[in-house]
This record gives C-alpha cells, structure tokens and sequence, in this order.
C-alpha cells in the first residue's frame, strides 16, 4: 500500500471501493476492498497508531482515540459487521478481528496501559 501523509484518499476502481490514508505523527493506515465501508474515525494528540482492514460489504466502523501512543488494530472480513473502538488516555491497545457476517464488537478504554484482543468468528 503506497503510503500518504496527512490526508486520505479513496479510490473506486472496476466497482471496487478503495480507501487508504496516513497520517504523521499520528498514524493511520487504512485498506478497505468492496463498496459501502462505513468509517467514522477520530484521532487527537501524539504518537496514535491504527491499523484497519475491511474486506466485504456493508461493514462499518467507528474508531476514536484520545491520548498519547494508543494503538488499534481492525481487520474485518464478511458482510455486516460493525465494530465501535474507542480509547482515552495513553499507551492503550485494541486488536479486533470479526470474520463472517453479522458480527459485533464495541471496546471502551478508558486510563492507561489497557489492553483487549476479541476474535469473532461463525
């Protein structure tokens, strides 16, 4: 994935939705295939990192950290899936993965140096 820095970009190519960003000093890097991702993310203060993948149809996200070195891992694969991750505060790590349809997931961190892995599979 070629990689940019400050702003995100979408792409739709032979009915494919394409979405990609970076960003620094905060990163955010980000790959969707197929077409209606729904994504609302947020991202304040220093040294954030996210990871996203969607592969499907109709698979939302909403995403928000607040903090210093807060790191997100998403990889959603299937049609239907949702999933809600919020952090606040620093040093904070979330790593959902949803495989299949009709999964969700919500993760609310509030504090420091919390961590949460979920694996969702059917």
């Amino acid at each position: 994935m070629k990689q940019f820095k400050g702003t995100l970009y979408f792409a739709v190519l032979g009915g494919l939705f394409i979405s990609f960003a970076y960003q620094t000093p905060q990163a955010a890097c980000l790959s969707s295939t197929n077409i209606e991702q729904e994504k609302t993310m947020q991202q304040d203060s220093h040294g954030n990192r996210k990871t996203i993948e969607q592969h499907g149809q109709r698979n939302e996200k909403f995403i928000s950290q607040n903090g210093e070195n807060n790191a997100l891992t998403l990889k959603q694969s299937g049609d239907d899936n949702s999933a809600g991750i919020h952090q606040k505060g620093d040093c904070n790590d979330s790593e959902v993965s949803q495989t299949g349809d009709n999964n969700q997931a919500t993760v609310k961190q509030n504090g420091n140096s919390n961590r949460v892995v979920i694996h969702q599979s059917n």
